[in-house]
């Protein structure tokens, strides 16, 4: 059978709640506001990408740390973000300027957004400055040069079994993930899931589950939406920042084999079906939502490929939450035989 291979991603989406991004030049002078800095905790690394957070603003600077918890510690991170508040004055660094916000808040309720002394957005509101500093460090991570194969994906695990999620934006891989680990999966990822090339296991890089006003109200609906600090204080159209630990303590998972790719397709108020796909047919769904294939073409092309063939892989038809949760939780109980409801695509 023939597969035409569609266009692979390059950047991670834009982000967050519709302001206008661009890949970030962050050599520059240190145009970032002085002030009182509260520096919460270590640095981070994520996937050997190492970053700090500092903030003038007190509960800012507890929210990020919160939404990064799950990541490793770094000592000497290489990269600094800074979230200032206040009314910043444009003049001179007006042209740094690359991201802003729709619904610009009052003075009291102001944020800019640095990355290593270069201005991202300016006068959004707390919300928009966390999404905003999300985005930054996925970029950060994808943009990273190194021997992984990304995926833009959700991805959790049973033990040492993970199940990859790769699905366009708005597809609620999010959603999914952030139930799947209420449910009693361990936490990889709900943006990019991180194929090592050495070993080929599925490495975590377990950053804040971005959730939107809807997917929370599902959420809460089933139980299974918690609250915190990043969560406080966010408006309806604002995406919620939550660690994974927030959902439930010790759901990260180190690493794991991929034993099953769901490529989950949202089809609200249709029945819940998974659909058997062939290797090939699972080839031409996971290129289009790999971010670094240009890298090393050839090399994560082949890897691919193997990971299509040693996985099982399905299409998921979501036409809910709870029902499609279920769907996945069942593969992995159904011992390395295809469960007797699903269906093989033909």
């Amino acid at each position: 059978m023939s597969v035409a291979l569609p266009t692979p991603l390059s950047l991670p989406p834009g982000r967050p709640d519709g302001a206008t991004t661009k890949p970030l030049n962050v050599a520059g002078p240190d145009l970032a506001p002085r002030g009182a800095l509260h520096e919460r905790g270590p640095g981070r690394m994520a996937l050997g990408y190492s970053f700090f957070v500092t903030s003038d603003d007190e509960h800012v600077a507890r929210a990020a740390q919160d939404m990064f918890d799950d990541l490793e510690p770094a000592d000497h991170p290489a990269h600094t973000f800074h979230i200032a508040s206040g009314h910043i004055e444009s003049g001179h660094i007006a042209s740094r300027h690359i991201a802003s916000g729709h619904s610009a808040p009052g003075p009291d309720r102001s944020f800019s957004v640095w990355a290593d002394g270069v201005m991202t957005a300016e006068h959004v509101s707390r919300g928009v400055a966390l999404g905003t500093l999300v985005w930054l460090v996925n970029q950060g991570v994808i943009l990273d040069p190194k021997r992984l194969v990304l995926f833009h994906a959700a991805a959790v695990a049973a033990g040492d079994e993970g199940v990859l999620l790769p699905a366009p934006p708005g597809c609620g891989k999010s959603t999914l993930a952030a139930a799947l680990v209420a449910s009693g999966l361990s936490y990889l990822s709900d943006e990019a899931g991180a194929l090592d090339l050495a070993s080929g296991r599925l490495l975590a890089y377990p950053k804040p589950i971005s959730l939107g006003s809807g997917a929370m109200a599902v959420l809460s609906a089933l139980g299974m939406a918690p609250g915190g600090p990043a969560a406080d204080g966010a408006s309806e159209e604002e995406e919620v920042q939550l660690a994974a630990a927030a959902i439930r303590p010790g759901s990260v998972a180190p690493s794991c084999t991929v034993r099953s790719i769901v490529f989950p397709e949202l089809a609200l108020g249709e029945s819940t079906a998974l659909h058997r796909l062939r290797p090939m047919e699972a080839l031409a769904r996971l290129v289009p939502n790999t971010f670094n294939l240009a890298q090393r073409p050839q090399e994560h092309l082949e890897a691919c490929a193997e990971l299509c063939r040693r996985a099982e892989a399905y299409r998921l038809v979501v036409g809910d939450l709870a029902s499609a949760c279920g769907a996945v939780l069942d593969l992995g109980r159904s011992a390395g035989g295809v469960h007797p409801d699903v269906q093989v695509a033909r």
